[in-house]
């Protein structure tokens, strides 16, 4: 209670009202504003009402928590499948080679017959379907190799040297993951099976060369570049 209250009730014999603080409104971002008596004035003179605002306690910004990702762990297969159950005469590889056995004999001498090929005819179809088929799985393979899967990736391959695939790519990159994974045998095996396969397919080229040197009288020619190659 104020001197001047205490004073008025002593005259009036009334007790004098509490009065609250009045509130001034403010805006929801700001502090409120409170209006209250200043009651250090002297006695005997009307309390001066003053503006009181509290001071405005900003927060600290609050920043984004970086989460470290966790890695992926990599995945390598724990055994081996590379002989599978596809007999040679029903593989891509057997397909592969018929088809290319029925396209246009090679003019060795002036190269000019490309117009016989007929990129529509069943055996360009059937090349064209299987390189596809090929590249469609080895890029399969690559996403799997890139996510560190390389048991999944491994499987494709294992796919690929099951149908006796015409390229290197896909034995060489099985026998990087079977040496990563600790399968020694394993790929020793892709080794020797890779080693054979394209011996086998080096001489089947080779034959084919040499009966077509019969066929168009060019044996001095398919002789220097079959020398050409061995060297």
């Amino acid at each position: 209670m104020s001197i001047f209250d205490k004073i008025s009730s002593l005259i009036t014999g009334s007790k004098p009202e509490k009065r609250e603080p009045e509130k001034v409104s403010s805006s929801v971002d700001e502090a409120p504003i409170v209006v209250a008596e200043d009651l250090s004035q002297t006695k005997g003179k009307k309390p001066q009402r003053v503006i009181i605002v509290p001071p405005v306690i900003n927060e600290p910004t609050k920043l984004p928590i970086k989460r470290k990702t966790q890695e992926s762990v990599a995945h390598y297969p724990t055994k081996a499948d590379l002989y599978g159950d596809i007999p040679i005469e029903k593989s891509n590889y057997a397909r592969y080679r018929k088809a290319t056995i029925m396209l246009p004999d090679f003019d060795f001498y002036t190269g000019r017959n490309c117009d016989e090929y007929d990129e529509n005819s069943p055996a360009a179809q059937t090349i064209i379907e299987l390189n596809k088929w090929a590249a469609d799985k080895m890029g399969e393979a690559m996403i799997h190799e890139k996510n560190k899967e390389f048991d999944k990736a491994a499987a494709i391959y294992e796919e690929l040297v099951h149908h006796r695939y015409w390229e290197q790519e896909p034995y060489r990159r099985l026998l990087n993951i079977y040496n990563k994974a600790g399968l020694t045998r394993q790929a020793l095996s892709v080794v020797q099976i890779s080693s054979a396969h394209f011996r086998k397919i080096s001489q089947e080229q080779e034959r084919r060369l040499r009966l077509l040197a019969d066929r168009y009288k060019c044996k001095a020619y398919v002789e220097k570049a079959i020398l050409l190659v061995d060297d």
